[in-house]
């Protein structure tokens, strides 16, 4: 058995040629884990104190910050900008959340993806996930219904079934939010389960 990342599904879903490489020993830095850390903080302690923890934990980097490269500063001002928007837009909503942060395993055939689910909501039609996408590619209602499938599926099997009403999809770069139902969820994971074996195919 294989396991892959939400990361490496997201990058099969919308390249379906991609695979993965032999060399899996070497991964570069990315700022994802202080971003989703970020989002963390804020269900628990609030706006004003998951963005000071943000922009201190790059600021004082010396990767991400003043002596890094301008790549580097570059993407980290990029998740400083998207975060304002998770904030703005996080904010409006005023239902309770369950938890956040939460990872476990999805079995799919022979192969399993870790699911990382970002927030979980209580909402009068049962439990929400909310799935938060950083990058600048557009968010397409496939792309979304794709990556919930495995969401909803961990959802289920750590709630119940028939206790999740789905799964939302949001893209902070351009504001998009997609809902994705667990019937519709539900429905795609067969065809997770063929991109990720296609993905994994002679590796």
């Amino acid at each position: 058995m294989t396991r892959i990342s939400l990361g490496e599904l997201k990058t099969a879903t919308r390249n379906r040629s991609a695979r993965r490489g032999t060399d899996n020993d070497f991964f570069p830095p990315t700022p994802m884990p202080t971003a989703m850390a970020a989002v963390r903080r804020f269900h628990r302690e609030g706006p004003a104190r998951a963005l000071i923890e943000l922009r201190r934990s790059f600021t004082t980097s010396t990767y991400w910050g003043p002596g890094g490269r301008p790549q580097s500063r570059s993407w980290a001002d990029a998740i400083v900008s998207a975060f304002e928007a998770y904030i703005e837009l996080a904010s409006e909503d005023t239902r309770p959340v369950l938890d956040s942060g939460v990872t476990t395993e999805v079995r799919l055939g022979v192969h399993s993806v870790r699911v990382s689910i970002d927030v979980i909501l209580l909402d009068p039609q049962g439990y929400v996930g909310r799935h938060v996408l950083w990058d600048t590619s557009d968010l397409t209602v496939d792309d979304a219904q794709l990556q919930a499938a495995p969401i909803v599926a961990a959802l289920e099997s750590e709630l119940g079934s028939g206790r999740v009403a789905g799964v939302e999809v949001w893209h902070l770069r351009s504001g998009a939010q997609v809902f994705v139902s667990s019937r519709d969820a539900t429905r795609r994971l067969p065809e997770v389960e063929r991109i990720v074996a296609d993905y994994l195919a002679n590796i």
